[in-house]
């Protein structure tokens, strides 16, 4: 089980990290502490900030897994004054009020509000078992000016943690989604697929059973409207209701899975607004048909196709000259260099005026195609 000493290390490099000063450093202690003496090293004093971490509640929410949610209070004891490090420190350095402020306090109040506005996602080893936790906070509060035994005046800063852990399970932090490309900043994703079923109606027997004759995948999005791709394209199809518009969702569930790369079109949207909140929009992606010639693209999308004499080509080779995703024969891939993708009969799409078959590529950009086989940009 995640001990709390394995977070307040955890929380310590961080804040060490951020701060990445050699001479202060931030020391946290999980069980009974003491105040942290300077250290000296011949003109070089390092000085600590220490803290306190505390459990305020636990819960453990499952009863085959290890997993649940944990209240913490991280509470640093900051002195007023800057504390003297080297012989080089001038007087301007260490004078305690400027301007009616704490600048030490300050400070060192940014760093731990800088580590902590972050939603964080990571891995502890428990021995032999890993465990996945994530924490949300809320940013350090700073109370009054107080005196304390190896300290003197202080000023306490205390922030609120809650740490969910669940042993080898998947954070949702490590579940992530592109749209064209360009990352989607969701609050809520959901993904499913759901099939289309028929009775055994020949089973001849009175319990009925069914068989599934298709699927279909989808990705329910919820996020804040913003100054990004995704917000872009889906005023777009709200406004302008072109239907059928084709962009590339880069799935990855979970930081070891691999990504997943789909041709979807936004199937519906609702937008919201009230008060003086942020606006937001749910929206729904879903796979389009593998037929080309029915769908829309966005402006930035390139589509082309190569010429066959037949349609019993078995491969296409050809040369993307820079990286990008794109689409070829019903499967949507991310590829660079040399490519040989294999075809199917139904690829290939039979054109009377000039007698001649072709095969569809469309790429998430505009990119040189080179290839033995006639290539023609629409």
């Amino acid at each position: 089980m995640i001990t709390l000493e394995q977070l307040a290390a955890f929380f310590e490099n961080g804040l060490n990290g951020l701060y990445n000063n050699p001479y202060i450093k931030f020391h946290i202690w999980a069980s009974a502490g003491h105040v942290d003496e300077p250290i000296r090293d011949g003109n070089t004093v390092t000085h600590f900030i220490t803290g306190n971490l505390l459990t305020s509640s636990s819960s453990n929410d499952a009863n085959l897994l290890v997993m649940g949610a944990n209240g913490l209070t991280l509470e640093f004891s900051i002195p007023v004054k800057r504390p003297r490090t080297t012989a080089t420190q001038t007087s301007e350095e260490l004078q305690e009020v400027v301007n009616g402020q704490y600048p030490f306090v300050n400070e060192i109040a940014e760093v731990i509000n800088s580590y902590f506005q972050e939603a964080q996602a990571f891995t502890l080893m428990d021995g032999d078992d890993e465990y996945s936790l994530s924490f949300q906070a809320g940013t350090s509060l700073t109370g009054t000016v107080d005196l304390q035994p190896g300290i003197g005046k202080h000023v306490t800063a205390s922030v609120s943690i809650t740490v969910y852990f669940v042993k080898g399970g998947i954070i949702s932090r490590d579940v992530s989604l592109t749209l064209d490309g360009v990352p989607v900043p969701y609050q809520v994703l959901r993904v499913g697929r759901s099939t289309e079923s028929a009775r055994d109606v020949y089973a001849g027997k009175e319990v009925s059973k069914t068989v599934s004759s298709s699927s279909a995948f989808s990705i329910d999005l919820q996020y804040p409207l913003n100054a990004d791709h995704t917000t872009e394209e889906t005023l777009s199809f709200l406004m302008d209701g072109l239907p059928n518009t084709a962009h590339f969702a880069a799935l990855q569930y979970g930081k070891d899975a691999s990504k997943r790369l789909y041709l979807m079109t936004i199937d519906n949207t609702i937008a919201n607004a009230q008060g003086v909140t942020v606006s937001g929009a749910n929206i729904a992606l879903c796979e389009v048909v593998e037929n080309v010639q029915t769908l829309n693209f966005p402006s930035f999308f390139q589509v082309g196709r190569f010429r066959f004499s037949v349609s019993t080509a078995e491969t296409v080779e050809f040369v993307l000259a820079e990286n990008c995703d794109y689409y070829l024969g019903g499967i949507a891939a991310e590829g660079n260099g040399s490519i040989t993708a294999e075809l199917t009969p139904d690829d290939f799409v039979y054109e009377e005026e000039t007698d001649a078959y072709y095969v569809y590529l469309v790429t998430d950009k505009k990119v040189e195609v080179t290839s033995t086989v006639p290539f023609e940009v629409l």
